[in-house]
């Protein structure tokens, strides 16, 4: 994952997110309100990669052919 500067505040960001801002969950979201929320965020980034990893898989297929 590449590393970036968040913009907000600092120690604001939850534990555990080092991703590219347009991938990060929380930056995406503009911030989590709640569980719920960061829940539904994280589900949701979850499938997004699982979709990459089966294009990745692909294309990795193809080239082994």
């Amino acid at each position: 994952m590449v590393h970036h500067e968040h913009k907000h505040a600092p120690g604001s960001h939850p534990s555990g997110y080092v991703h590219h801002e347009a991938e990060c969950p929380y930056c995406r979201s503009g911030g989590f309100k709640s569980k719920d929320e960061e829940l539904s965020a994280l589900e949701k980034f979850k499938q997004e990669l699982g979709d990459q990893i089966k294009d990745i898989e692909r294309r990795m297929d193809e080239l082994k052919r």
